[in-house]
C-alpha cells in the first residue's frame, strides 16, 4: 500500500509540473504577442533582445590587458618599422631635462615616482633590444610631443546583428565613452568632455586619443602583439569626433567600426561615417605635429606653461571625481596627499617643474588616460658637397 501511495504521489507531481509549464506558457505567449516592438536604440541592447544571440558580447580580454600590451607595442612597433622616434614616460624626460635623479631624492617605490614613471612605455614585458630605446640622451633640438591615450575594451557584433548602423552581413565592433558607473544615475560625459578640452588646451603640444583594438578574441590580441601589429590594427579616435552636434547629449555614447575597415567608423547613435587613424596613421600624424612641438632643451619651461593651460580641464575633472564611488575617490585623495608629502623632498630649484608635471599626470590619472612623451630627433640638414660649394663661391 505504501508503494502504491508513493507511485501516486510521483504521478501527481508530474501532472502538477506539466500544468505549471502549460499555464506559464499560456500567460507568457499572449504577453509577448501583445508587447509592442521596443524603441530602437542603434547598437544598444533592449530587455526584449537580451536572449538574442546576435547582440553584442564583450571582448575576451580586459581593458587593462590591452593597455599593458599596447604600452609595450608603443615602443616595440616603432623598432620593427625603423621609425626614428623614441617613447618615454614624463619622468624619464624630466630626469634628462633637469639633471635630477628621482630614485636618489624620492625613491623608486614612492607614489610620486609611480605617478611620473608608472606609464613608462615598454617597461612590462619589453625585450632588451626594445628597452635600448628608453636610454636617453636626447639632443637639445629633439622635439617632444605629449600623447594621452585612453585605452578601450571593445564589444563585438557578429553577422546577423540587429543594428542599423552597419550591414547585417558585416560584423563590427564598438567601444563606449559615456559613463554610467558614477553616482546620480543616467549617462555621464565628463570624461570625454575633459579629454576633448585637454586636447584643445594643449593644442599642438599634445595628441589625445581613444585607442581600441580591431579584434575581440584573446588569441587574436596576442597574435597581433606577437606579430608587431597590435597598434597598427587598432583605431585611434579623437574625442572631438564623438561630439554630437544635433542630439540631446553633448557627445555620442559610442564609437562603432568594422573589423576589416577600421580606418573609418560611425559614432552612435545617428553619427555619419567618419575617418579616424589606425596605429600607422597615428604615428604619421604625431611626426607631423612634432614639427610644432617644444624642443627638449625647453621642456622644463614648457611643461609649466602646459600645466597652466590644462587647468581649464581641472574643473571638469573635479566634477567627475565627486561622482565616483566613495572608495575610488578616497583612494585617489590618499594618493594625492602622499605625493604632496613626498614632494617636500624635492629641491626648491626643481619643485615647480615637477609639481607642474604631477598636475598633468594627475589629470591623466583622473581621466583614466596614459601619458607618454614621443621624442622626434630633428633630421640633419643636408650638407652641400665641396665641389658644389666651390662652384657657388666662384660664381
Amino acid at each position: 500500500m505504501a508503494r502504491e501511495e508513493r507511485a501516486y504521489d510521483r504521478s501527481e507531481v508530474r501532472r502538477s509540473a506539466a500544468f505549471c509549464v502549460a499555464r506559464c506558457s499560456s500567460l507568457i505567449k499572449p504577453k509577448l504577442a501583445r508587447e509592442p516592438a521596443p524603441a530602437f536604440d542603434p547598437g544598444g541592447v533592449s530587455r526584449f533582445e537580451l536572449g538574442v544571440a546576435e547582440m553584442a558580447v564583450w571582448s575576451e580580454f580586459e581593458e587593462k590587458e590591452f593597455e599593458t600590451l599596447a604600452n609595450v607595442a608603443l615602443v616595440s612597433e616603432q623598432v620593427v618599422r625603423k621609425r626614428n622616434v623614441q617613447v618615454f614616460s614624463p619622468g624619464q624626460v624630466l630626469e634628462k631635462s633637469l639633471g635630477f635623479d628621482f630614485a636618489t631624492h624620492i625613491g623608486k617605490h614612492t607614489r610620486l615616482h609611480r605617478r611620473l614613471f608608472g606609464s613608462t612605455p615598454g617597461a612590462p614585458g619589453a625585450t632588451p633590444d626594445q628597452l635600448t630605446m628608453l636610454k636617453i640622451p636626447l639632443a637639445p633640438s629633439t622635439r617632444l610631443l605629449n600623447v594621452f591615450l585612453q585605452y578601450k575594451r571593445p564589444e563585438h557584433f557578429k553577422t546577423g546583428h540587429r543594428s542599423s548602423l552597419w550591414s547585417r552581413q558585416e560584423e563590427f565592433l564598438r567601444f563606449t565613452v559615456s559613463e554610467n558607473n558614477v553616482s546620480g544615475g543616467g549617462y555621464h560625459f565628463d570624461q570625454v568632455t575633459a579629454l576633448d578640452e585637454l586636447a584643445t588646451s594643449l593644442g599642438p603640444t599634445a595628441l589625445v586619443r581613444y585607442a581600441c583594438p580591431a579584434v575581440w578574441t584573446k588569441s587574436e590580441l596576442y597574435g597581433l602583439f606577437g606579430a608587431g601589429r597590435l597598434l597598427a590594427d587598432s583605431v585611434f579616435v579623437e574625442p572631438r569626433k564623438l561630439a554630437d552636434l544635433i542630439g540631446a547629449d553633448p557627445y555620442h555614447r559610442r564609437w562603432t567600426f568594422q573589423r576589416r575597415l577600421p580606418g573609418a567608423g560611425k559614432p552612435n547613435p545617428d553619427g555619419v561615417l567618419t575617418s579616424v587613424e589606425t596605429g600607422e596613421s597615428f604615428m604619421d600624424r604625431a611626426e607631423v605635429e612634432s614639427e610644432r612641438a617644444p624642443r627638449s632643451d625647453g621642456y622644463a619651461r614648457d611643461i609649466v606653461r602646459e600645466a597652466g593651460e590644462a587647468q581649464k580641464v581641472r574643473s571638469i575633472v573635479n566634477s567627475r571625481k565627486v561622482k565616483l564611488r566613495p572608495r575610488e575617490r578616497n583612494q585617489a585623495d590618499a594618493e594625492d596627499m602622499a605625493i604632496n608629502e613626498e614632494l617636500k623632498r624635492v629641491p626648491s630649484l626643481e619643485v615647480g617643474t615637477i609639481r607642474a608635471s604631477l598636475e598633468l599626470a594627475t589629470i591623466a590619472r583622473d581621466l583614466g588616460a596614459k601619458w607618454s612623451v614621443i621624442a622626434f630627433p630633428l633630421s640633419p640638414q643636408p650638407q652641400l658637397e665641396p665641389s658644389a660649394t666651390r662652384g657657388n663661391h666662384a660664381s
